[in-house]
C-alpha cells in the first residue's frame, strides 16, 4: 500500500529502476534507516554508465560504517 492505493512490487520498483536501466546507469539500492512506522529505507546510489566498481565500493564504505543492513522491521502482527 502506497497512501490509499495498493501497488505490486514490480510496478513500484519499476517506477524507480527503469530511469537508470534505460539510461545505462549502474545503480544499488542499500539499507540505510527505518521510517517512524518501522519500515526499512533505502539509499538508492547511482553512478555514471560503466562504474559499476563505484557503486560497489559505496554501498560497501556505507555498510563498513553502519550497521542498517543487519536489523530487521518488525513483523505485523508479532509481538516485539
Amino acid at each position: 500500500m502506497i497512501g490509499a492505493k495498493e501497488e505490486t512490487v514490480f510496478a513500484v520498483s519499476a517506477r524507480f529502476c527503469a530511469p537508470f536501466n534505460l539510461a545505462g546507469f549502474p545503480a544499488a539500492s542499500i539499507p540505510c534507516g527505518f521510517a517512524p512506522d518501522g519500515l526499512p529505507i533505502g539509499l538508492q546510489i547511482v553512478g555514471k554508465p560503466f562504474e559499476e566498481e563505484t557503486i560497489l565500493r559505496v554501498g560497501q564504505a556505507f555498510e563498513t560504517d553502519t550497521d542498517y543492513h543487519l536489523r530487521r522491521p518488525p513483523l505485523p502482527g508479532l509481538a516485539g
